[in-house]
C-alpha cells in the first residue's frame, strides 16, 4: 500500500511577531522552531519508503520540504502554494480577520485580487496526484489551507468547512493510496515534537 505523508510547513521566521504568514505569497524561510519541527518530522518519517519528495515553490516548504527529504531531491511543485490573499498581502491577520473569516466560510469568496478556496481546491487536486510516484510513498509539503481542502475532501467535508480541519505548523497527515488510486486518510495532523503524538505509527494494513 503505498503512503504519503502531507505536511504543512514549519513555523515562517517571523510569526512569532505577528507579521502576516499564514498562506501569504512571502518569501522568509523558517524561524528556529520551524526547522525543529521540519527536523521532527524528518525522524518521524525516517521509516517511510519516501521515493519522491515535492513541495510548493515558497521558500518555507522547500526550506521545510529539503530538512525532511534528507538528501533525496526534491521536487518543486508550484500547484501546492497556497490560498493567495491578493490586495490582502502582507496585513497582520488581525486586520483582516472578519473580512479573512468571510472567504474561508465561503467557497466562491475571494480576496481582491486573490484567490477562493474552490479554486485552490481545484489546483491543488491535480497538484497532489501529481506529486504521487508510480511506485513507493510520497512525501508533499504544502500549506495550511493547502493541506485542509484536500483533507476535507477525503473526509468528505465542503471546501467551506476546510477551516475546521487542524494543520499546525509541521503537522503530519498519512494517506492511503487504495487499490482504486483514491486516497484515504489514516492519521490526520500529527505534530511530531509533541511526544504525546509521536507515539502514533504509520501502518500497512
Amino acid at each position: 500500500m503505498q503512503l504519503v505523508a502531507l505536511l504543512r510547513h514549519g513555523e515562517e521566521d517571523g510569526a512569532a511577531d505577528g507579521r502576516a504568514s499564514v498562506e501569504s505569497r512571502s518569501r522568509r524561510g523558517l524561524s528556529e522552531r520551524g526547522r525543529a519541527q521540519a527536523e521532527a518530522a524528518r525522524d518521524y518519517l525516517a521509516p517511510l519508503d519516501a521515493a519522491r519528495v515535492a513541495c510548493s515553490d515558497l521558500p518555507r516548504a522547500i526550506e521545510t520540504a529539503t530538512i525532511v527529504a534528507d538528501g533525496r531531491p526534491v521536487e518543486v511543485a508550484p500547484g501546492l502554494a497556497g490560498l493567495s490573499l491578493g490586495d490582502w498581502e502582507g496585513r497582520t491577520g488581525a486586520e483582516m480577520e472578519d473580512a479573512l473569516a468571510e472567504v474561508l466560510s465561503d467557497p466562491r469568496a475571494r480576496p481582491p485580487g486573490g484567490g477562493s478556496l474552490a479554486a485552490l481546491l481545484e489546483r491543488a487536486r491535480p497538484a497532489l496526484m501529481g506529486a504521487l510516484p508510480d511506485q513507493g510513498d510520497a512525501i508533499v509539503v504544502a500549506h495550511r489551507m493547502v493541506n485542509a481542502v484536500l483533507l476535507a475532501e477525503l473526509l468528505g467535508l465542503p471546501p467551506e468547512d476546510a477551516a475546521l480541519v487542524q494543520q499546525d505548523p509541521g503537522g503530519v497527515s498519512i494517506l492511503a493510496r487504495e487499490p482504486s488510486g483514491r486516497l484515504a486518510v489514516q492519521m490526520l495532523n500529527i505534530s511530531p515534537l509533541d511526544p504525546l503524538r509521536t507515539r502514533a505509527v504509520t501502518t500497512r494494513g
